[in-house]
């Protein structure tokens, strides 16, 4: 069984995905791999420089890479930034050819070799994760989205599919959840999320539920293990912390938030870039340095041409 492999990037994420391509190539089992979609969402269209530097680090794997925009995808929307990406990671069923696809973000590399069973147990079913919202940050989305499917909130609250790539998707389900939705709100899919104010994981397996599918029928509950450094987190100690999960997990893959790489001092930096080089990612410590100099130059600047530009848009 091979599964098609699917990111959404814009402008500042770029160098992380060149580090999760260089990851793919190291370490993800070419036999699973049919296909890799990298959706284009930035604002003036990924250069042919900058992508020249991105498929390069697929090494092997280039030939299965395919760049997509985003109007390809879902037109001109009327938003940007994570809502667009959450659009997109479900309209990319529309041109996905495998039974299933696994949606990463920017930030997700992975860290050892990999491959058909970290994300699928040996019944068929793909990995899905669980949690608890009771007290989570995201509860009143997932009720918002539980509410718009005609669901309860208070029956699922207690547990529900989690929002964080890794997430494994099946084609056919996605393709018929975007067009009930177009048929019941009479608009384009695109259109209704934004208006609704949906999430891309929570409708879809909230509308799975409402069709009458149990979650864990689908989905083995053990999860895809996957530990992040997240921006309040950067810290040495928050960057420890989570380098001993990778090495006592030992996860196939593993999470850095753009915030928290361009928020993190020298030393939590360097703690960070002794895990790459240790996992061979880097040849060594002043390579890891220098990747991390060249994100923190393109990000802050496009960080803030991003906040001035919306700021335009919002007058």
């Amino acid at each position: 069984m091979t599964s098609t492999f699917v990111t959404v990037v814009f402008e500042p994420e770029l160098p992380l995905l060149e580090l999760q391509a260089r990851s793919m190539a190291k370490f993800l089992d070419p036999a699973y791999i049919a296909r890799i979609i990298v959706l284009d969402n930035t604002d003036t269209g990924i250069s042919a420089r900058a992508w020249k530097r991105v498929i390069r680090e697929y090494g092997s794997l280039a030939d299965r890479v395919e760049l997509v925009g985003s109007t390809q995808l879902a037109g001109a929307m009327a938003t940007s930034g994570w809502l667009s990406q959450q659009v997109l990671k479900l309209a990319v069923s529309s041109i996905v050819h495998t039974p299933s696809y696994v949606t990463l973000d920017a930030k997700n590399h992975f860290v050892r070799p990999s491959g058909l069973s970290d994300f699928e147990a040996a019944d068929g079913r793909a990995f899905g994760n669980f949690h608890g919202y009771e007290t989570h940050p995201h509860r009143s989305a997932l009720e918002r989205v539980l509410e718009y499917e005609g669901l309860d909130p208070a029956r699922f609250v207690s547990r529900f599919g989690a929002t964080a790539t890794p997430f494994t998707l099946y084609t056919d389900r996605v393709a018929a959840l975007m067009a009930d939705v177009e048929r019941r709100s009479g608009t384009e899919f695109s259109t209704e999320f934004i208006r609704a104010r949906l999430t891309e994981y929570f409708l879809y397996s909230a509308w799975l539920v409402a069709q009458g599918e149990t979650l864990e029928e689908l989905y083995d509950p053990s999860g895809v293990d996957c530990p992040a450094i997240w921006p309040r987190g950067a810290t040495v100690e928050g960057v420890t912390a989570a380098l001993n999960d990778v090495r006592e997990r030992d996860p196939a893959l593993f999470s850095v938030h753009r915030t928290a790489l361009a928020k993190m001092n020298s030393r939590a930096a360097a703690t960070l870039g002794g895990l790459w080089v240790e996992r061979g990612l880097f040849e060594s410590a002043s390579q890891a340095r220098s990747f991390v100099r060249r994100y923190r130059a393109r990000y802050f600047p496009l960080v803030a041409m991003k906040k001035l530009r919306d700021r335009r848009t919002s007058r």
